[in-house]
């Protein structure tokens, strides 16, 4: 009953001004996640393209390093089943003049469910430029190295 005896207090109604603050700040949020899911997304698939040619770039480091083994390492369950390691190493020995790798050049990715394709030339340390080609397979979520073919240099010619 005390409640009644005492007056009550005037709420004043919420101006327009603070609604309009509320929503600019509640489209702020939507705005700032749907740019966090779009760069989430967006990073995977860039990162799903950019897989392929950096298993082949490390592929071709561990060359020019000379760590045969961990070359090896980079091809597929399949490749090395058909090539033992010193059968890998001879096909590498063929280009040894060119080794290290002065320059690698990528330019040409095609990926297809679990199949890649990584084109581009690469420039050995004698200058001479030669067109590679790697087909590559998804193992165990990691791109391995099926098939590759570094196509000899023909005979430089001086100009």
């Amino acid at each position: 009953m005390l409640e009644a005896n005492q007056p009550q207090q005037n709420v004043p109604p919420q101006s327009k001004d603070s609604t309009l603050l509320t929503l600019v700040v509640a489209g702020c949020g939507c705005l700032i996640l749907i740019g966090i899911l779009f760069a989430f997304f967006a990073g995977k698939f860039f990162m799903g393209v950019m897989d392929p040619p950096r298993t082949v770039k490390e592929h071709i480091k561990a060359l020019n390093d000379g760590d045969f083994n961990l070359a090896y390492s980079y091809l597929s369950v399949e490749y090395r089943r058909k090539h033992s390691f010193e059968v890998f190493k001879s096909e590498i020995d063929a280009f040894s003049d060119s080794l290290p790798v002065a320059e690698t050049s990528l330019n040409r990715v095609n990926i297809k469910n679990d199949k890649a394709t990584v084109e581009g030339m690469l420039t050995g340390r004698n200058g001479v430029v030669f067109p590679v080609r790697y087909i590559l397979v998804r193992e165990k979520r990691q791109w391995k190295i099926e098939e590759f073919d570094w196509e000899p240099p023909g005979e430089q010619q001086t100009i």
